[in-house]
């Protein structure tokens, strides 16, 4: 605190002036800081949280091409007392983002990796320039090159011949079976046989006139290797012969058309 007067003056500045004008100068001080003494800074404290809800790519950043963030909502967790073990469980009187208003106010902007429904994040707040409140959090770190065994659990037909697979990774259990493997993540994967064009695979024969076509996509369990961008979606990749079946023109000799065919009529 600044020294004060009791007595003197110059004119009519007097030593009530220079007290107020003082008191005046200690306030500002007590609102910015002084420049002589070291500052405490008060760092934002995080909160940990559940995701909820996967709100998808809701941000898009203006003049870097394809750069999206995923939006989730979310709800403070805590250390629960379970009968024999403890467990992380969502705080009843927790922080949680629908309480901040309507979207975007108070979501979890995703910054990088990957993550799912039902995932412990650690968030920090951060705020928009319209002074609404969001936070951001780093999913799990999913190496590009990383392999895991993939359980293909549905397709779709982008051309004839080519699938886009969604994949669920994968590991053996000590039974033989396959179980989740939950440290890697879910996403779509691509056919690398296919995307070569079955890497010249002759399917077209003129002695007899026949040809091979692709029966469907590719089924069952299958190696594959995370080759998506880390900022993107999860893009798995595999190699795996697609089914082939042969077809027999007009022209063929019956006798042929029905070697080829296996002999079934």
């Amino acid at each position: 605190m600044s020294v004060r007067f009791t007595s003197g003056g110059v004119g009519r500045f007097g030593f009530d002036e220079a007290n107020a004008t003082l008191d005046a100068a200690d306030a500002m001080v007590g609102r910015f800081g002084d420049a002589g003494k070291p500052q405490l800074v008060e760092m934002p404290k995080p909160i940990v949280a559940r995701l909820t809800t996967d709100l998808g790519d809701q941000m898009f950043e203006p003049g870097a091409a394809n750069v999206r963030f995923r939006v989730w909502n979310w709800q403070q967790v805590q250390v629960g007392q379970g009968p024999k073990r403890k467990r992380i469980e969502v705080a009843a009187n927790g922080k949680q983002a629908t309480k901040f208003g309507e979207m975007p106010a108070g979501r979890a902007i995703q910054l990088g990796g990957t993550a799912q429904v039902g995932e412990t994040v650690i968030l920090f707040r951060i705020m928009s320039s319209d002074g609404r409140p969001w936070f951001c959090f780093s999913g799990r770190s999913a190496a590009v090159g990383a392999a895991s065994l993939l359980a293909i659990t549905g397709t779709s037909e982008i051309v004839p011949g080519l699938f886009r697979y969604q994949v669920e990774p994968q590991y053996i259990n000590a039974t033989g079976g396959l179980s989740p493997n939950s440290t890697q993540p879910a996403g779509v994967a691509f056919n690398v046989y296919e995307l070569s064009g079955g890497h010249d695979q002759p399917l077209e024969f003129d002695d007899p006139p026949s040809r091979l076509r692709v029966l469907g996509p590719v089924k069952g369990p299958v190696v594959g290797v995370l080759s998506s961008d880390p900022r993107g979606e999860v893009v798995w990749t595999f190699e795996a012969p697609s089914p082939l079946g042969p077809e027999c023109s007009e022209q063929a000799p019956q006798a042929l058309s029905t070697l080829l065919r296996g002999n079934i009529s």
